[in-house]
């Protein structure tokens, strides 16, 4: 009980590195704990049937490209912004705001399609260390950029429906502090990276 609402106060700390660091120690082991657990509980391509991205048809033309994988990426960021107007009670361990739900169900989900290897296309599966691996193939490889993203936003954003309830408004940009504009800003930067490398790894392959 104790450790659970330390965390959930270091989730929604006033101080945004300290959102930022204990937000990225959670979903990283999250995401690699998914990862080993898939790799021997669930058979390989399990969901790859299961993925909608699979319906999704893209451009011929490099940006356009891009700007295709980014918008359907970035879907999920705008669930996060909408989620995190609300918050929701741990019975008595306190509160924390429901787009670390969302987020959390994004990384579970990229978890399992690694450790299944339930990629679009099909190639070779390596063993358990080459798909840890793969993660920090960030010149090749789209996850980090897009997860990163992902996750700067929901820390920086995670506090708005407090300063909404604070401030009686709807959703204002100045619901964010200055700092928190700047991480929202490098993480749609960071999913626009990975957009690219993911249309480049897919024109040149």
């Amino acid at each position: 009980m104790y450790i659970i609402q330390q965390f959930s106060s270091a989730l929604t700390n006033k101080k945004l590195r300290i959102r930022l660091i204990s937000g990225f120690t959670f979903f990283y082991l999250l995401f690699f704990s998914v990862v080993i657990i898939s790799y021997f509980l669930l058979p390989e391509g399990f969901l790859r049937s299961k993925s909608s991205a699979v319906d999704l048809e893209l451009s011929n033309g490099f940006w356009l490209h891009v700007m295709q994988i980014l918008g359907y990426n970035l879907i999920s960021v705008m669930l996060i912004l909408i989620f995190n107007c609300f918050i929701y009670q741990l019975y008595n361990w306190g509160w924390i705001p429901t787009g670390y739900f969302m987020l959390g169900i994004l990384f579970i989900m990229n978890g399992a399609t690694l450790g299944t290897w339930s990629f679009m296309v099909v190639s070779a599966a390596p063993g358990l260390l080459g798909r840890l691996l793969r993660q920090f193939d960030i010149l090749h490889r789209s996850g980090f950029w897009e997860m990163s993203g992902q996750l700067l936003i929901t820390c920086a954003s995670c506090n708005i429906a407090y300063k909404r309830k604070e401030q009686n408004v709807r959703f204002s940009l100045s619901l964010f502090a200055k700092n928190e504009k700047m991480v929202v800003l490098i993480g749609f930067m960071l999913m626009l990276c990975g957009a690219i490398i993911e249309t480049n790894s897919i024109f040149t392959r």
